[in-house]
């Protein structure tokens, strides 16, 4: 593993952020320390095409890529009901222009196929704990 740091200043004290690296380079965590007290660790974990991600507030997200290196799907907690994980799974036409989106959540299905410029989605979702 290899190691690396930026620092700066707040409030008087100095600040760091020390990055740790696995063998090919990819990062595997990012601490920030304000003096020699640690704030915030996160980290990241590779598992062959899924890289899965958790902040200092222990919140994670798995993302898979396909062969051509497209997200294919993104994992997290579902924030209503701790112990499910909601999956997004996107979709990709001939050109790797995003086509569509699949958000499966409890009692509610969304699929967004309408297009306009660049390959983004004209239409936004978001999920509301009842």
């Amino acid at each position: 593993m290899r190691r690396g740091a930026d620092c700066g200043e707040h409030a008087g004290a100095i600040v760091w952020t020390v990055y740790t690296y696995d063998g090919i380079g990819r990062t595997v965590s990012v601490q920030q320390q304000i003096g020699s007290t640690v704030s915030n660790t996160s980290t990241t974990s590779y598992s062959g095409n899924q890289t899965t991600v958790t902040d200092p507030a222990g919140k994670w997200k798995t993302f898979t890529i396909d062969v051509e290196g497209n997200l294919v799907t993104v994992t997290e907690p579902d924030p209503c009901v701790t112990s499910n994980a909601l999956t997004t799974t996107y979709t990709y036409d001939w050109m790797k222009h995003v086509s569509g989106v699949t958000m499966t959540r409890p009692n509610v299905s969304y699929s967004g196929t309408t297009l306009f410029g660049a390959g983004r989605l004209d239409d936004a979702d978001a999920v509301v704990c009842l």
